[in-house]
């Protein structure tokens, strides 16, 4: 079976999935209307099994219509399906995303129930500011990436293609006196194709980030300015790293490109090892170690 056949498959079975909450959810608000029918509220508020059904309406209509724009055949779609299929987003998800997830729509359920019960006076009114904050909660965001600080100022990524920022420490600031830093506290950001797994690296004034399917970008540390950008070869989960002067790209099929840390692009090498590789490579006593699907590797000169 060829990659094509295998995502469609893919996206065929989640459409199935997100029928199957629409119609789950159906099933269950029709069930909430003919209790409240058939016994009233003198039971239990029938409202709760009413919102629970409009919140599984809800999941699979969002799910359906995901996966409904995942069917076009664009090399866009491929590669959000190959992310999604992705032994790490796999790994993430099942330690971390699915239950943040379901945590998300249980507070979704309870603020949905909260704001029906309060219209009835059941319970008291939720404020303005209340709810805003609430719906701030819900909407989030996810982010993988780990931050980078450099030359006092620390960048970070936001996850799903959010925003790359930069923001400077203080340096009237202790841990005891730490606050919560405000938007005009950003010194730039950037929105054009941040990475959402492969962390940021800083050196030299130079900030360089690679995205999931493989542009290498490099910024002005301090205005945020674009120097360069450039297509490498694969798709990427692995961070970047500075060593002498040189950066390192590691792509999932183990192609490591390196580049001169500079503000013009300049390649220098390739070199590929047999391997499925994801986790980030690092940096001790002068030598590269490399953790492989199969084998963990060491890069340098021998020990003595």
């Amino acid at each position: 079976m060829d990659k094509k056949s295998e995502r469609t498959d893919y996206v065929d079975a989640q459409s199935r999935r997100a029928i199957g909450l629409l119609a789950a959810g159906v099933l269950l608000a029709l069930l909430g209307v003919a209790l409240h029918g058939w016994i009233g509220d003198e039971v239990f508020n029938t409202r709760i099994v009413t919102g629970l059904g409009i919140l599984l309406i809800g999941i699979g209509i969002s799910y359906w219509v995901r996966y409904r724009a995942l069917r076009k055949d664009t090399p866009e779609s491929a590669r959000l399906i190959n992310e999604e299929r992705d032994e790490r987003a796999r790994m993430l998800r099942a330690k971390a995303g699915n239950r943040a997830f379901w945590v998300m729509m249980a507070l979704a359920y309870a603020g949905l129930m909260w704001v029906s019960f309060a219209s009835n006076g059941s319970l008291p009114m939720m404020s303005s500011e209340a709810l805003w904050w609430f719906l701030a909660g819900l909407v989030g965001g996810r982010t993988v990436t780990s931050p980078t600080v450099s030359d006092d100022t620390v960048f970070a990524t936001r996850g799903k293609r959010g925003p790359l920022f930069a923001v400077p420490l203080s340096p009237t600031l202790s841990p005891s006196t730490a606050v919560e830093r405000s938007r005009r506290d950003i010194l730039w950001t950037d929105n054009q194709g941040t990475p959402d797994a492969c962390s940021p690296v800083a050196g030299a004034l130079l900030l360089f980030t690679v995205t999931d399917d493989g542009i290498g970008r490099c910024y002005d540390t301090q205005t945020g300015k674009q120097k360069w950008k450039q297509r490498l070869t694969g798709e990427y989960k692995a961070s970047p790293i500075i060593v002498e002067g040189r950066v390192l790209f590691l792509n999932t099929a183990g192609l490591c490109t390196i580049v001169s840390a500079a503000s013009r692009f300049d390649k220098l090498a390739e070199n590929q090892l047999d391997d499925q590789m994801l986790a980030s490579p690092v940096v001790a006593l002068d030598h590269i170690y490399l953790r492989g699907r199969r084998t963990l590797y060491c890069i340098g000169r021998s020990f003595r």
